[in-house]
């Protein structure tokens, strides 16, 4: 429970802040009908895989004086509701070693936390004109509703995860990897279970804090199948189309026909991807208990390459630690991992974030 609440408070935190700006730039609400057909045709039956935009579109840089957040309170039935949907989300976890609660809540905090330093960075805290801001981090600072997407995408993220990677759902033919044609299975699962859960009729107050018009309820649906969806960095195709993205926006010469909110656009949407990527492998750059086992890890890939690229046994007494947690990690499903294949998946992550 004590974790329910904290993510509560930090989404009521966000929250106050898009009231607050959009008392300040004066957005017009569509009417409750023109919401709820709004959200129905969101919430169809499609995948959420060919949502993926290349950029999603973030607001334009508005002069409005920003509202103080001081007088702004959320609304007592949008709180209530916020409280039950993050307790909800809570139930939708499984018990794994990794990907739980605890995991998406540790992501939430670094999300958080870096979306913190974006918004005020120490060397222009005094110095930079809000406008100047607004360019300078591609508009992720002048839009609150951003900020909460990330936010809530982080703690959304491995909701229902079955505790075994997407290929290995693959190679067993499950279900769930038919239903979403073998494509960031897990990923996609989450994003559908917690739309379906923020979509009920129970959480209509909260839904109305989030958002008030169809633009703004576009954009935050956008905005997390797009951060939901980049936690998949396995995926050798999602992976190729995002450093193609990098390599046209960050450019030197850039494109010429571009215009220049597109290419702005298309900067925040890296950004905010790979922020969730970072939060998502946060723990293992954090000094904890298990740092000498993390440690001792590390030694093994490096000082032991040749022996686990032939898929040696652990009996040899090579890196038995990391192999207890291998083992922990994949004992979910109607099929256990053989121990060479577990190490050459955590060896293949290994080696994946040595040289993001």
């Amino acid at each position: 429970m004590r974790l329910v609440m904290w993510n509560v408070d930090v989404l009521s935190k966000s929250l106050i802040q898009i009231i607050a700006r959009r008392k300040a730039t004066g957005v017009v609400a569509d009417s409750v009908e023109t919401m709820r057909r709004a959200e129905t045709r969101l919430s169809g039956h499609k995948l959420a895989m060919n949502e993926v935009e290349e950029i999603v579109q973030l607001p334009a840089f508005s002069g409005s004086k920003a509202t103080s957040t001081e007088n702004i309170k959320l609304p007592e039935a949008a709180s209530q509701q916020l409280s039950s949907y993050v307790q909800a989300l809570a139930a939708m976890y499984n018990s794994n070693p990794f990907h739980s609660f605890e995991h998406a809540s540790h992501v939430t905090m670094s999300v958080t936390k870096l979306l913190s330093r974006i918004v005020a960075p120490d060397n222009e805290q005094a110095t930079t004109s809000e406008a100047s801001l607004h360019d300078h981090t591609y508009g992720i600072t002048s839009d609150p509703l951003t900020q909460f997407a990330v936010i809530l995408s982080a703690l959304i993220h491995d909701a229902d995860h079955p505790g075994v990677p997407n290929n290995q759902l693959i190679k067993e033919g499950s279900a769930m990897a038919k239903a979403y044609e073998e494509k960031s299975v897990a990923e996609q699962n989450s994003v559908d279970l917690a739309w379906q859960l923020l979509m009920d009729g129970q959480y209509a107050d909260l839904r109305r804090a989030i958002y008030v018009n169809e633009s703004e309820l576009a954009r935050f649906r956008q905005l997390i199948v797009n951060v939901v969806l980049a936690t998949d960095i396995m995926d050798k195709e999602l992976k190729a189309l995002r450093n193609k993205r990098w390599e046209l926006a960050f450019a030197e010469e850039g494109r010429q026909d571009e215009k220049a909110l597109d290419s702005t656009n298309r900067k925040a949407t890296i950004v905010l991807e790979h922020l969730i990527q970072a939060s998502d492998v946060a723990h293992t750059m954090q000094v904890s208990s298990h740092t000498p086992d993390l440690l001792q890890f590390i030694h093994c890939i490096l000082t032991n390459i040749s022996f686990f690229s032939i898929g040696i046994s652990t009996e040899s007494g090579i890196c038995a630690s990391s192999w207890k947690c291998t083992k922990r990690m994949h004992k979910v499903g109607p099929k256990k991992t053989p121990p060479k294949v577990g190490i050459k998946v955590k060896l293949g992550f290994w080696i994946f974030m040595l040289f993001l």
